[in-house]
């Protein structure tokens, strides 16, 4: 793989968590205000993100000719989906809400 490709995967891969924290709050947020509403904004959060993630993915792949930008971006799709649910979905079946724990 040319030092193109490999520059190209890392950004796109960036890219993609960037994608995640503009269509969803926080992980600080997300822990500290769960409810029920927060859980389905961050589930259409990422179904977008996984989107526009996507979209970048194919582009530069396509642009490089080469998979890898795809494979790696992939990977970062992933692991956001599993961070951003695995706290959306922890918090708020835990009943935590701390704004009702300090009344």
């Amino acid at each position: 793989m040319n030092p193109e490709s490999v520059a190209l995967s890392v950004l796109t891969f960036a890219e993609v968590a960037h994608f995640f924290s503009a269509f969803n709050p926080s992980i600080f947020t997300i822990k500290r205000f769960p409810d029920e509403k927060t859980t389905e904004d961050i589930t259409t959060g990422c179904a977008l993100a996984t989107i526009f993630g996507l979209i970048l993915a194919f582009s530069v792949s396509f642009l490089v000719r080469n998979k890898y930008p795809f494979i790696i971006s992939l990977i970062g799709i992933g692991a956001m989906n599993a961070i951003y649910l695995y706290y959306a979905y922890k918090g708020y079946s835990e009943g935590k809400n701390p704004i009702n724990q300090q009344r």
